[in-house]
């Protein structure tokens, strides 16, 4: 690798400095104390990941990677290789042309590394997915054997279930940038397996709030919030040599994000998470670099925001059964059809047409 890229230019390059908060972004632009650092490759076993900032420069780094192979009686496995173009937002741009020995490389929209999905667009529209139906195939697996057994304590149920199927749920949640729709997903996938643990149907009427209650575990936000700000504690006491935490106090050496919605970067979802658990984040650092302190603080913190959370969700169920039934005047027009006076709108079914009444004509209900 290191002879590959002695005749590589124009590759990523990072400017770094961990002398200052994570969230302080006006520190990289002084001239002094700032490291520029490049990063071109990310190396496990037999596995690479090359990164470059155009589709020139990835086709000199991966003729000149080949060239390097060559030399050591090494090949590179063309229909094993595969190519990520990550082009700006909004945009498709040209089509990759990357090519190796003449036979061109397969661009793809998201590949598997490592065990995770990386998409072209840096979200999670593959990795949920695809976690769940990792999951859903080790826990239908010991539904015969575990989760429908008699002989088996509930108790020891949740323990398998903890030991085999959050993990999976949740691998590589710690470098995750959340939104709420896949938290909202993977917390139904969550909840669907303990209802089948505890053999709660949906006819039983039963919240999720007292499904949790009975198992004894939070919910998945809460379970990634914590594996997220444990890692950033790891990452916070790693020495200055290490690439994570290099790539952790960093900002890109070129290039700039535009103005308006954009998504979400890793430090805008710590300092997020950080103020769901009420920690500072002006003094989180120098807590994170005490492990004892920094291990119990976020273990307080995380249970605190899950029992507000339930009796947050608990308030909000018990208004909405206190609250009186609306009865709801039913319009036709001359052809029969069902339709809404304030706007014209014609519904098929009453239901339809209850639900439309609700959510842009309340003040016109019968309560």
């Amino acid at each position: 690798m290191q002879d590959a890229v002695k005749t590589c230019n124009n590759l990523i390059t990072i400017n770094t400095r961990s002398d200052r908060s994570v969230f302080d972004l006006s520190s990289f632009r002084a001239k002094r104390q700032v490291t520029s650092l490049p990063v071109m490759d990310i190396v496990y076993a037999d596995d690479v990941c090359l990164m470059a900032d155009s589709l020139e420069s990835l086709q000199a780094y991966i003729d000149s990677l080949h060239q390097s192979c060559r030399k050591f009686g090494l090949v590179i496995s063309t229909s094993k290789t595969q190519v990520l173009k990550q082009a700006p937002r909004g945009s498709i741009g040209d089509p990759s042309n990357i090519s190796l020995e003449g036979n061109a490389l397969v661009e793809v929209t998201d590949f598997k590394y490592l065990g995770s999905r990386l998409r072209n667009d840096n979200t999670l529209a593959s990795e949920v997915p695809a976690r769940i139906a990792s999951v859903a195939a080790a826990f239908g697996k010991l539904k015969t054997r575990v989760w429908n057994s008699h002989d088996i304590k509930l108790q020891t149920k949740i323990l398998v279930y903890q030991a085999i199927v959050l993990p999976t749920l949740l691998y590589a949640a710690e470098t995750w940038c959340c939104y709420r729709a896949n938290i909202k997903q993977l917390d139904i996938f969550h909840l669907k397996c303990l209802r089948s643990i505890l053999r709660i149907k949906w006819q039983d009427r039963v919240p999720n709030t007292e499904v949790l209650r009975r198992v004894g575990l939070p919910g998945i936000e809460a379970l990634i919030i914590k594996h997220q700000l444990r890692w950033s504690g790891h990452v916070v006491r790693m020495s200055e040599c290490r690439l994570p935490k290099a790539v952790f106090y960093s900002e890109l050496s070129c290039g700039k994000r535009k103005q308006g919605g954009q998504y979400l970067r890793y430090k805008d979802v710590l300092k997020r998470n950080l103020a769901t658990c009420n920690i500072p984040t002006d003094g989180w650092e120098g807590l994170a670099r005490l492990r004892p302190e920094w291990r119990s603080t976020v273990h307080i913190s995380v249970e605190a925001f899950e029992e507000k959370r339930l009796s947050d969700l608990d308030a909000k169920r018990q208004v909405r059964r206190t609250r009186p039934k609306p009865s709801y005047t039913y319009t036709y027009n001359s052809s029969g059809q069902l339709y809404c006076t304030p706007c014209g709108r014609i519904f098929k079914a009453k239901s339809g047409f209850a639900s439309h009444i609700r959510a842009y004509h309340y003040d016109q209900l019968n309560i």
